[in-house]
């Protein structure tokens, strides 16, 4: 089964490190493999694999500003010939995002999630789409959220379209390996995992706005995609508990964790409290 699951489609089961890219952006991380390749400068045989993976990382990291920027110059293209007004708004604010973004750490809601898309996306074209993970949303993204709303740039209206948005464009990935994966393996690329609520590294309770949003998205769409989870203990607001229930009622499917059980068992297997 794993060697047939290699060949066709990716083993997957992985997080993109969604934290990472919005906290240094992808020139950032290109700069952050250049210092460490200073590190490793004498010529053992350690080293010069380390060297080599450094350098691997870079070649990638500016394969990923292409692929965005590429994105950014057709919605400028696009909007050069829109004769629609609104649209070409639109499509240039599209490709100022992706400009942005193609380089440096977002500086807002729109541009986090729009990156986090792009990362999701090429993971999965890379290894085949199948359970690479969203993660916890509600948490990278509440920054930008409390930013933007704070400021006004942004509604929770807005908010919750665009993570709808997000939704459908998660459901259509299985497209983008019919050539090989649908024929060869089990079928389209499942559970891109996306977790809400649990707590933070102190152990105080994660619940925010956000999660309320990407739960009422997931309610009113149910969709195929992204799988979703909502991780519970003693100090979860009970409110959206019952959110979460009138939400299973309402036909979608949620995967709930009692997260005191996991943390047991988690330490109990040496990982720390923090981690």
């Amino acid at each position: 089964f794993i060697v047939d699951a290699e060949l066709s489609n990716g083993i997957g089961h992985f997080f993109p490190g969604h934290e990472n890219v919005l906290k240094y952006g992808i020139n950032g991380l290109i700069q952050k493999a250049e210092e460490k390749r200073k590190i490793f400068y004498d010529s053992t045989q350690e080293n010069t694999k380390k060297r080599i993976f450094l350098q691997s990382v870079i070649i990638v990291c500016n394969a990923v500003k292409s692929f965005i920027q590429r994105f950014s110059n057709l919605a400028k293209d696009l909007a050069e010939n829109e004769l629609n007004p609104k649209r070409q708004e639109e499509l240039l604010e599209i490709s100022e995002i992706c400009h942005n973004i193609s380089e440096n750490p977002p500086k807002s809601f729109k541009e986090a999630l729009q990156l986090i898309y792009f990362t999701h996306l090429i993971s999965g074209l890379e290894d085949g789409g199948f359970a690479i993970n969203i993660g916890r949303l509600d948490q990278y993204l509440y920054p930008y959220y409390l930013k933007d709303i704070n400021q006004g740039k942004i509604s929770n209206e807005e908010v919750q379209f665009l993570i709808e948005l997000f939704f459908i464009k998660l459901t259509t990935l299985w497209n983008y390996l019919l050539s090989k994966g649908i024929v060869a393996s089990e079928g389209p690329p499942i559970a891109e995992n996306l977790t809400i609520g649990g707590v933070d590294r102190e152990g105080n309770d994660a619940t925010n706005e956000l999660s309320y949003i990407f739960l009422d998205a997931y309610t009113n769409l149910k969709t195929v995609q992204p799988t979703f989870s909502v991780r519970i203990h003693k100090e979860t607001p009970e409110d959206i508990l019952f959110k979460v229930g009138d939400s299973i009622k309402s036909g979608t499917s949620i995967a709930i964790f009692n997260l005191r059980l996991l943390l047991i068992c988690l330490v109990n297997l040496g990982f720390t409290l923090e981690d």
